[in-house]
C-alpha cells in the first residue's frame, strides 16, 4: 500500500539532499538578523583564483554581459565585470548556523581542487550569528578572493536561501553544497566543468559517495540516489519514465549531486518559495513534469553525509512529507492536465474523508507495490561508493591528521 493508506511512513525526501545549511546543532531562532552582505569579485590576481592549467575542455566563447565602460569604473573592475560574465560555474555554499568543523572541511574541499576556475558564492539562511568572518579568513589564508557573501533576512528556509544565493551568482550552471558535504576529489570541479562545456545538460547529476562521522573519523555508508538510473542515461532521456519515477515511486535525484542551469533553477525556485520550505531539490520534480532532460554521470561528484541531516533521520520524515505535499499541491495547479500529477496527488492526499478500505484500493491501483519496480525497489541494497582516502585527505587538509 502507498506511504498514506496503511500508515507506512513515506520515503518522501530519503535521499533528498533537502537539509542544505539547516543541520543545527541547537533549536531555530525565533527570527533572522544582520544585514545582506555582497563583496564584489576581484580577479585582479588571477593566480589567487584559476588554476595554473587549462579546466577541463577548451571553454566555447560565450558572449560576455555587461562589459560596455561605466562612468569613473577603473580598468582592473572592468576586467572584473568580464569575467564574472564569462563565468561558466557557480558554487553555493549554502548554510544555516553551521558547525565549525564541517564547515572547514567543505571549505577544504572547494581549496584543493586542481582547478579554481568557478565562483564561489556563500548564502547564509539568517542566521543569528554570523559566521562569514571564519570563512573570509579560511579563503584568505588559501589564496581564494573574490567570493561573494549574501544572508537572508528573516530565516526563509533552504529554498529561499539557494534562491537568494542564486541569484546573486553570475555562473552558467550552479552547484550547491552545505556545510558536512564535500567535493569528492580533488579533479570534481575539472571533471563538471570538461562534463558541462562538452554536454551543456541543463541538468545534471552524478553519483553520491555517502559517510557518516563518528567521533571525528569518518567511515563509508551505504547510499546513493536514484535507485534506477537508465531513464537519465547520456542522450537518451526517457521523460515518461523519469516522471513516473519521481512523482509516484518517490525515486528522486539527491540534490548533493545535482547540477543546474543558473536561470533555470531560478525560475522553478521563484514558483516553489513560499509553499516548498526545505526541499530545493524538488525543483528536479517540476523538470520531470515540464519534460526538461536531465542527465546522469557514473562517477562521484560529492561525499554525502547521511544521518544528520533533515532528510535523513527519522525525526525529520514528518516535515518532508510536509514539502512533498505542497510541491504535489503546487504541481496539480501549474499543470491540473497532466496525468502523472493527478494521480499523484490522490496518491499523497489518500487519507482524506475515505475509508480504510477505499484508501486500501486507491493505493494498490496508483502504485501497486507488487509491481516488479517496487519490489527491486523495495530489495535494493544502496551501493557503497567512494575510496575512503579521499575523505580521509579532506579531513586531514582541515583538521590535521585523523585520530586512530
Amino acid at each position: 500500500l502507498g506511504p498514506l493508506c496503511e500508515g507506512d511512513s513515506p520515503r518522501c525526501g530519503e535521499m533528498s539532499r533537502s537539509d542544505r545549511g539547516a543541520r543545527a546543532r541547537r533549536a531555530p531562532p525565533a527570527g533572522g538578523g544582520g544585514e545582506n552582505l555582497a563583496v564584489t569579485r576581484n580577479v585582479s590576481d588571477s593566480r589567487k583564483l584559476l588554476s595554473l592549467r587549462p579546466c577541463g575542455a577548451t571553454a566555447p566563447p560565450l558572449a560576455l554581459r555587461a562589459t560596455s565602460p561605466v562612468p569613473g569604473e577603473s580598468v582592473s573592475q572592468r576586467e572584473a565585470r568580464k569575467k564574472e560574465a564569462s563565468m561558466d560555474l557557480s558554487i553555493l555554499l549554502v548554510q544555516y548556523r553551521p558547525d565549525e568543523g564541517e564547515l572547514r572541511r567543505t571549505l577544504a574541499s572547494l581549496l584543493r581542487q586542481s582547478c579554481r576556475d568557478f565562483e564561489l558564492v556563500v548564502a547564509d539562511d539568517g542566521s543569528d550569528e554570523d559566521f562569514f568572518p571564519l570563512t573570509r579568513k579560511i579563503l584568505a589564508e588559501n589564496g581564494f578572493t573574490g567570493a561573494k557573501f549574501v544572508k537572508l533576512t528573516p530565516n526563509g528556509g533552504t529554498v529561499k536561501n539557494v534562491l537568494n544565493g542564486a541569484k546573486q551568482a553570475a555562473g552558467k550552471w550552479v552547484f550547491t553544497v552545505s556545510p558536512g558535504d564535500y567535493l569528492y576529489d580533488a579533479d570534481t570541479v575539472a571533471w563538471l566543468l570538461e562534463v558541462l562545456r562538452r554536454d551543456a545538460p541543463r541538468v545534471a547529476f552524478g553519483r553520491l559517495a555517502c559517510y557518516a562521522d563518528r567521533n571525528g573519523a569518518p567511515i563509508r555508508r551505504p547510499g546513493d540516489a536514484p535507485f534506477d538510473r537508465t531513464p537519465y542515461r547520456p542522450g537518451a532521456y526517457d521523460a515518461k519514465t523519469a516522471k513516473r519515477n519521481m512523482l509516484l515511486y518517490d525515486d528522486g535525484i539527491s540534490g548533493a549531486g545535482l547540477v543546474y542551469e543558473r536561470e533555470l533553477l531560478v525560475q522553478a525556485l521563484e514558483k516553489m518559495a513560499g509553499r516548498v520550505l526545505l526541499a530545493e531539490d524538488f525543483a528536479a520534480r517540476l523538470f520531470a513534469v515540464e519534460n526538461i532532460p536531465m542527465v546522469g554521470y557514473d562517477r562521484c561528484i560529492a561525499w554525502y553525509e547521511v544521518g544528520t541531516g533533515v532528510s535523513t533521520n527519522e525525526g525529520a520524515r514528518a516535515r518532508m512529507l510536509r514539502d512533498w505535499r505542497a510541491m504535489i499541491e503546487l504541481l496539480r495547479e501549474l499543470y491540473p492536465k497532466d496525468r502523472t500529477v493527478r494521480l499523484a496527488y490522490e496518491y499523497y492526499f489518500n487519507d482524506r474523508h475515505k475509508s480504510r478500505l477505499v484508501r486500501g484500493l486507491v493505493g494498490r491501483l496508483i502504485v501497486p507495490q507488487n509491481a516488479p519496480f517496487k519490489k527491486a525497489q523495495h530489495a535494493w541494497v544502496p551501493p557503497v561508493n567512494g575510496d575512503i582516502q579521499e575523505l580521509k585527505q579532506i579531513y586531514e587538509s582541515a583538521l590535521g591528521h585523523l585520530p586512530c
